[in-house]
């Protein structure tokens, strides 16, 4: 788990995934935000929600007939609010918003065809 500087003061970053969209990229994001977010008492149907809103983004840029030697490389980076202690988020409602960057570049130097940012916040 990484934690570089959020874009904004008041966001942590909790954790990132680098990989490239082939043909199993789904459940490799399902496995890694299950293993991340589990943990945060976030519950399926949340989880859900966030693989799917993943899953669209991704597709949304991936055309049909890509080829294997042209895929892109794709970043996703989990945030949560600074002052949430992991802790005392437990069994709490949450909350989420995506933010889509395209040819981005990390904090690192690092390039990406596609930066999928997931901000979550405890609502109420």
């Amino acid at each position: 788990m990484k934690h570089d500087a959020a874009p904004n003061a008041g966001w942590q970053t909790l954790a990132e995934l680098d990989f490239l969209v082939g043909t199993d990229f789904e459940s490799q994001v399902q496995a890694w935000m299950f293993e991340t977010l589990h943990p945060l008492g976030i519950d399926t149907e949340l989880l859900n929600r966030i693989l799917k809103s993943a899953s669209e983004a991704i597709s949304r840029k991936v055309s049909p007939n890509f080829k294997e030697v042209n895929l892109p490389l794709v970043h996703l980076r989990l945030y949560i609010p600074v002052e949430v202690p992991i802790r005392s988020a437990l069994r709490r409602n949450w909350g989420f918003f995506r933010i889509d960057k395209y040819g981005a570049t990390s904090i690192r130097g690092d390039r990406f065809d596609h930066l999928i940012e997931f901000y979550l916040y405890l609502d109420g």
